[in-house]
């Protein structure tokens, strides 16, 4: 039925008059190049070639070396960036500083230093690339049926969460509880600690977190925050995810109907609380290793 529609489409344009461009015109077919992007419809997954990944990998080690760049090479860079963030997740916050320079600079020639702030960027672009596979899900606006479900919590010391048949909770390291931090930032902490601890469950899925903080929600559906804290650990959520070509969207849900998770988090200040009063004696705990506070990279 596609192939028959396909040439009544190629004969009426014939008949108006209308010249096809033939080189770009394809009969229906499951997986379909667009734009440099290879879209396949069966596994729902779009692909950037390996030569393009090298290209645009060579291009980043080159602007990590550079003192000073014009405008032209800017745009350039910009270009290649903003192509490659169709396909990897939550990269178009890390072309934002970016951007940021370009109106500072009104011809072409004229030339800049790039600052710390903006290697940063640079520098979670190079990681990325690094293990990224140039395949990614396709992006999906409705999650209505997500294919996993997470809940965190955090308090002022510590955190804890669950995913179906495993949990964790712990107690924050003394270097996050002198820093101070707000409680969304805490909230934010214990996404992350989750993230990453899952990591391989998480891989090729579209996965809902359950929080309660709504500040946090915002943060991470939306990858904007003025909280520099909030921001580096958005940034290394978005490094584990591109890893593992993981969509995750936080979705608000009051602390009265996040009981386990709070609980978790807030098992460290009662040591004696048997957790099996609230989580199924089946279940799996994964013990937080301090190694999973660090960053990456300095995002």
């Amino acid at each position: 039925m596609a192939e028959y529609d396909y040439k009544c489409l190629t004969r009426l344009f014939v008949d108006l008059g209308l010249e096809e461009s033939k080189e770009k015109a394809v009969s229906p077919t499951p997986c379909l190049e667009f734009l440099g992007i290879w879209f396949d419809a069966p596994t729902q997954t779009m692909r950037i070639t390996a030569s393009r990944l090298q290209e645009i990998h060579g291009l980043i080690d080159i602007w990590l070396g550079k003192k000073s760049a014009s405008k032209r090479d800017l745009q350039v860079l910009i270009g290649k960036l903003q192509f490659i963030s169709k396909v990897v997740l939550f990269s178009r916050i890390f072309i934002s500083r970016l951007l940021m320079v370009l109106p500072r600079l009104s011809a072409q020639h004229h030339r800049f230093r790039p600052n710390s702030e903006f290697r940063k960027d640079l520098h979670w672009w190079k990681g990325c690339l690094d293990v990224f596979n140039g395949v990614s899900l396709f992006p999906d606006s409705t999650w209505t049926d997500p294919d996993g479900l997470m809940s965190t919590d955090a308090c002022l010391t510590g955190g804890g969460g669950w995913i179906d048949g495993e949990f964790f909770r712990f107690r924050f390291p003394e270097s996050i509880l002198q820093a101070g931090h707000h409680i969304n930032t805490l909230e934010l902490w214990v996404i992350l600690i989750g993230v990453k601890i899952w990591a391989n469950r998480l891989a090729l899925k579209r996965v809902t977190v359950l929080c309660d903080n709504s500040a946090s929600v915002f943060a991470l559906n939306s990858g904007r925050t003025r909280d520099k804290a909030m921001l580096q650990i958005l940034r290394e959520i978005a490094y584990v995810c591109a890893g593992v070509n993981c969509q995750i969207k936080a979705v608000h849900l009051p602390g009265v109907n996040n009981r386990k998770a709070d609980k978790l988090s807030r098992s460290h200040l009662n040591p004696g609380v048997d957790v099996g009063t609230f989580i199924d004696s089946s279940w799996k705990e994964i013990h937080i290793s301090q190694s999973l506070f660090e960053f990456h990279n300095n995002w």
